[in-house]
């Protein structure tokens, strides 16, 4: 009986014959073939000093870009920046990159971002909102068509031309309620009066915040109550402390709270814990709050949106409240 016939034992330095259409080229025998896009290749664009391309930071917007972010920590170590980049931007809300990060979002970076990861969930919108405009008054808007220290040489508690920017949202806010039916309660300073029950900030610069000049608490023409909407004097930056308006909201009843006004660090953020701490699903809407300072207002935007309420859009919170 004849024995199959065995290959002999491949010798070193010698190679198996190639099978039958099975060969390839030396050079892709031996190597993977490169992609442009892989590194080494030739035609791959150049990397600055950092590791990131042209125009570019670690995959994201570079600050060349009118959407981008800030310059990263330890650019001018290579690898400090490819260490901040793969902490920075976690993913937002459902995974939003940060090209689509609204403004104040953009404030947090790496670690500072990481930490609210667990928060930001989304709040259910109630059958029967009311709206919240809180303290649109002189002594906090202060004069128009100057810069903010003309205002506050007038008004110290004065915010300005961010003031006025946020004016007509408000407008446009209380019309859409009014159309919709939907309560509203405008929220202002004791006033002179409040002397009697202590500072409501450290202070007090001068009374201003207490309304202890003529006019300090008058409302502003675009955000002037009407017959039957409720008005309340506050006593302290929250529009619940020592006041009828938990009782009053949970009367008719209340099941959601949307807030407008100013400012946002101060009494719109007093106002919204404490209006999530009653029960309410709160939304605070962005165009519709203002404040002096803009990284105030974007760190408190940002905390209020992680822990207490949703941030939203002037279009969707007029809708909303508008109705079918």
């Amino acid at each position: 009986m004849d024995r199959p016939v065995l290959h002999p034992r491949l010798g070193a330095g010698h190679r198996r014959p190639a099978r039958a259409g099975r060969g390839r080229p030396d050079h892709q025998r031996r190597h993977r073939r490169q992609h442009p896009a892989q590194p080494g290749h030739p035609d791959r664009p150049d990397r600055d000093a950092a590791g990131g391309r042209p125009g570019r930071r670690g995959g994201r917007l570079s600050d060349g870009d009118e959407r981008g972010v800030s310059a990263e920590p330890g650019a001018a170590d290579p690898a400090a920046g490819r260490r901040h980049r793969r902490r920075a931007h976690p993913p937002a809300r459902g995974g939003l990159r940060v090209s689509e990060l609204r403004w104040w979002e953009r404030v947090f970076e790496g670690d500072d971002a990481l930490a609210y990861r667990s928060f930001r969930h989304r709040q259910q919108r109630g059958r029967r909102p009311a709206l919240l405009v809180v303290d649109v008054v002189s002594c906090f808007v202060g004069p128009p068509d100057v810069d903010l220290p003309t205002a506050v040489a007038q008004w110290p508690g004065a915010c300005g031309p961010a003031a006025h920017a946020a004016l007509p949202a408000i407008g446009r806010l209380l019309a859409a309620a009014r159309r919709g039916g939907v309560p509203v309660v405008h929220l202002r300073p004791l006033g002179a009066d409040a002397r009697l029950l202590g500072p409501t900030v450290k202070g007090e610069l001068d009374g201003e915040f207490a309304g202890g000049r003529p006019g300090a608490v008058e409302f502003l023409p675009a955000a002037a109550p009407r017959d039957g909407e409720l008005v309340v004097a506050k006593p302290r930056a929250s529009a619940f402390f020592h006041t009828p308006v938990a009782t009053y909201l949970h009367s008719l009843p209340v099941d959601s709270v949307v807030v407008a006004g100013c400012t946002t660090s101060g009494c719109v953020r007093a106002t919204v814990v404490d209006a999530f701490s009653h029960g309410f699903a709160t939304f605070v809407v962005e165009q519709a709050v203002f404040d002096r300072s803009r990284l105030s207002a974007a760190v408190s935007l940002y905390e209020m949106d992680a822990k207490y309420a949703d941030v939203v859009q002037l279009d969707d919170a007029t809708g909303w409240m508008e109705g079918p």
